[in-house]
């Protein structure tokens, strides 16, 4: 017969972290595992944000020598219209996936921008992609996301850059801030438009 718990009091439970400092939950530990309650790790991970803009990296220059043309500004016309927000209950009607806004990027892409902005002089095709993919996980604002995504007709990896999501309303809203969606593009230096996926992982 199991020994009979003593009951949990108020001083039992560690302080919660202040607010938006990053995702926490309440760990229950078993023996030798821990297990969170109130998160499934699918949604944690799902629910992480990176630091806030205080703490982000500033955008690096372009080399020596080269210039771009300024991005033409996208319009409400240019975001596709989203899928609905997500419900997962049959009762409640139709059921709606879960969907993400976001930029891709190829590989291709990671290494071009890695070129354009110097970040490994001379450097080879797998080392400047894997630094613009690590950067711009660093300099992109709060509170856009990072995900590898499958797209398109053949399926390929690509990486996306999050701005919005429909998994709550205040998170659909953001797929309508065309000022936050373009603060992300000019810092990608992409001339496309997001488009709404589902993702493979998400950071």
């Amino acid at each position: 017969m199991l020994p009979a718990l003593n009951p949990l009091t108020s001083s039992d439970i560690p302080p919660c972290r202040k607010l938006h400092d990053k995702c926490h939950v309440l760990l229950i530990t078993f023996g030798n595992k821990t297990r969170e309650r109130g998160l499934s790790s699918r949604d944690y991970h799902m629910t992480s944000r990176q630091p806030m803009d205080t703490k982000r990296l500033p955008l690096p220059p372009l080399r020596a020598g080269l210039i771009k043309e300024p991005l033409s500004p996208l319009t409400l016309k240019d975001i596709p219209e989203p899928p609905g927000l997500r419900n997962k209950e049959s009762f409640r009607g139709d059921i709606v996936k879960t969907h993400f806004l976001g930029f891709i990027m190829t590989f291709e892409d990671l290494a071009q921008w890695g070129a354009d902005h110097d970040l490994v002089p001379d450097g080879d095709f797998y080392r400047l992609y894997q630094r613009a993919w690590t950067t711009l996980r660093m300099v992109v604002p709060h509170p856009t996301m990072v995900a590898t995504v499958r797209y398109g007709p053949d399926r390929s990896y690509g990486m996306s850059f999050v701005v919005a999501t429909n998994r709550t309303p205040s998170e659909l809203e953001r797929a309508s801030d065309l000022e936050f969606i373009e603060r992300v593009r000019t810092i990608l230096g992409t001339k496309a438009s997001p488009i709404w996926h589902r993702q493979v992982c998400i950071w």
